[in-house]
């Protein structure tokens, strides 16, 4: 069932949400070790909204950086990834962003982003972004890309 999958996505994004923490939340349908090897750190963890605030709470050593999912795992955290050379995007949008919108432009990837600033969620594929989406437009996207 989809649902279940993207349900603990789902209840960490409405959580960071209302705190307003910020993250970057990176789901591959292929993880690839040599793209994300040198900058990451290495997990092979259940999808779960504890873990997923826990890792992105502000004194974690690993909020820093997107986490990545694949094959319905948290398969790596405090990724570091290649920024978008986008130059027409909003001033708001600051590295979280630009990362985000950088992996969905070079891989299959989707990323869901929280502004700490804003609590908005934006949602990045094929280089191209939405903003300020509901948690009912999420899990609308996550449904179909997921």
């Amino acid at each position: 069932d989809n649902y279940m999958r993207i349900k603990p996505i789902l209840e960490a994004c409405k959580s960071m949400k209302k705190t307003r923490t910020g993250a970057l939340i990176v789901i591959v349908k292929f993880y690839e070790d040599q793209l994300f090897a040198n900058s990451c750190e290495a997990m092979d963890a259940k999808i779960s909204k504890r873990l997923l605030e826990s890792i992105f709470q502000k004194n974690s050593p690993l909020h820093d950086g997107a986490v990545v999912i694949a094959e319905n795992k948290i398969k790596s955290a405090s990724c570091i990834l290649p920024l978008t050379d986008n130059d027409k995007l909003p001033a708001q949008f600051g590295l979280r962003h630009r990362a985000g919108i950088g992996i969905s432009e070079t891989t299959d990837a989707v990323a869901i982003i929280l502004s700490e600033e804003t609590g908005e969620i934006s949602y990045a594929k094929q280089g191209r972004v939405k903003s300020n989406l509901s948690l009912g437009e999420l899990e609308r996207a996550l449904n179909k890309d997921f």
